[in-house]
């Protein structure tokens, strides 16, 4: 499976599920602030909280 790194954090591709998740309006925007590539941010926070506690 092709990977990309982002900040020493290695992603992966191709296996993406579109969902509808409900965020706090001042927590979307901040992320929105931080340019383009916010969903990929959030998702690499995600992933790491998710490590961090299996």
């Amino acid at each position: 499976m092709p990977r990309q790194q982002l900040n020493g954090v290695y992603l992966r591709q191709n296996n993406k599920a579109q969902v509808t998740l409900r965020i706090d309006s001042d927590v979307l925007e901040w992320f929105k602030l931080q340019g383009q590539g916010y969903q990929t941010h959030i998702n690499t926070l995600l992933r790491a909280y998710m490590e961090a506690h299996r």
